[in-house]
């Protein structure tokens, strides 16, 4: 594989295989509210981002990466979890996607045994996934605009905010920004990695804040953010929230590390 676009392309493939052999009914509003009346409400993604020092942390549990190998596959999300949220995550992201070693059973784990919001990290393209994410403790999606048509992402994002989900809609440069916007987003995250040389840049983190009004909006860096320094850069720019994964799960303490890069 030479390209992100590549594993995009190919994680996406898998994605709309896997939804064919499930082939779910559809679901009506009255079996929706049925739903919902039997579930937790959701934690607030937004306010837990929105308040205490900036950036806030969105600390991420996955196992592998299909770029970058292992990270730690032996990991209990549970451990890794609490130790996110005792070194100051205002969040968690978790990886549910089989490409990550990941699983429902890790979202349902961390939402258990967290108070903060759990954010379904997934590769979302249809409602049935964004159900199931809401049945399984999910407090907040992914959405991705890369991977979706506008009016597709549009559908989705109000859709999952019919269901109570909040929802981090996910943008690689200025004109994805304007779709994520244009789709209904508020919290808007700019990821640094170029989806054709697979290559990380902070710096277009920095280069798309002014593209997202801070009145309204949450602007959330993601990709490529490895120590103390880059963290400062991006506070410095006005960076509301980092998603921050890799660095931590190869770390030896992950909440250690956690800790040094969001220290003031």
């Amino acid at each position: 594989m030479s390209s992100e676009a590549t594993y995009l392309d190919d994680i996406l493939a898998a994605k709309r295989a896997e939804l064919e052999t499930v082939r779910p009914g559809n679901t009506s509003w009255q079996q929706l509210d049925a739903l919902l009346a039997e579930l937790p409400p959701c934690r607030d993604l937004w306010g837990a981002l929105a308040g205490g020092h900036k950036p806030r942390a969105i600390a991420e549990f996955k196992r592998r990466s299909p770029s970058e190998g292992p990270l730690r596959e032996s990991a209990d999300p549970k451990h890794i979890a609490s130790l996110y949220v005792a070194a100051g995550a205002a969040a968690i992201s978790v990886l549910t996607d089989r490409h990550f070693d990941g699983s429902f059973e890790d979202l349902r784990t961390v939402r258990a045994a967290v108070s903060v919001p759990v954010l379904c990290k997934d590769f979302i393209i249809s409602r049935s996934q964004i159900i199931r994410a809401r049945q399984e403790g999910a407090d907040a999606i992914l959405l991705i605009v890369a991977a979706l048509e506008p009016p597709m992402l549009r559908d989705l994002h109000n859709f999952a905010t019919d269901l109570g989900l909040q929802c981090l809609v996910e943008a690689h440069d200025d004109h994805e920004v304007e779709r994520a916007m244009a789709a209904g987003a508020k919290i808007v995250g700019l990821n640094s990695r170029n989806l054709q040389t697979f290559e990380v840049d902070l710096d277009n983190i920095i280069r798309y804040r002014p593209d997202v009004p801070r009145e309204g909006f949450l602007y959330v860096g993601e990709s490529g953010i490895q120590d103390r320094k880059d963290v400062r850069r991006l506070r410095a720019a006005g960076v509301d929230a980092i998603l921050v994964g890799s660095v931590l799960m190869r770390s030896e303490d992950p909440g250690a590390k956690l800790a040094e890069l969001i220290a003031p």
